[in-house]
């Protein structure tokens, strides 16, 4: 699926992974904290 562009594309696919990563934490911590 994703083109093959060599270091430049890993590094915006791990860049997209952390970002969803902390995207997930928060939202995980505050639906926590809502209840």
């Amino acid at each position: 699926m994703l083109p093959h562009t060599g270091g430049t594309g890993t590094v915006i696919f791990a860049i997209l992974g952390v970002a969803l990563i902390s995207f997930g934490a928060v939202a995980y911590r505050k639906r926590r904290n809502g209840f």
